[in-house]
């Protein structure tokens, strides 16, 4: 068959690599392990950046005396320690207790406020 090149232009995160990825899966050979393992590492790192993002937002908000998007007490030691958490690309970085950590987070009332707030600011993809 034909073959053909094409060069897809845009901005940073405009989903240039997503076109590419969905051309190569509808009529390419699909996608190899390590393309696999690089979008779980991806996956995780976001995760991880989409919760500090909430918390810093969180806390922002609630400097303004809106005390709606506090972190509740008793989650202040996790929120604090989410936002020290540097996350490597090639690392696993998303352990069971980082996980734990972000479903109690986000089960807080205050990230939830946040949340709901999200299209006043920039939550990762």
């Amino acid at each position: 068959g034909a073959s053909y090149q094409l060069l897809l232009l845009g901005a940073g995160s405009s989903g240039k690599s997503t076109i590419c990825k969905q051309i190569r899966l509808m009529y390419g050979r699909g996608l190899d392990r390590g393309l696999l393992q690089s979008f779980t590492s991806l996956i995780r790192g976001r995760v991880v950046e989409s919760m500090q993002t909430l918390l810093q937002e969180s806390v922002d908000r609630s400097d303004s005396k809106d005390s709606k998007f506090a972190v509740q007490p008793e989650n202040t030691a996790v929120a604090e320690a989410m936002l020290e958490l540097k996350i490597e690309e090639d690392s696993q970085g998303l352990t069971e207790k980082v996980a734990r950590d972000i479903k109690q987070l986000w089960e807080d009332p205050g990230i939830q406020t946040t949340y709901e707030r999200r299209s006043e600011f920039n939550i990762p993809e």
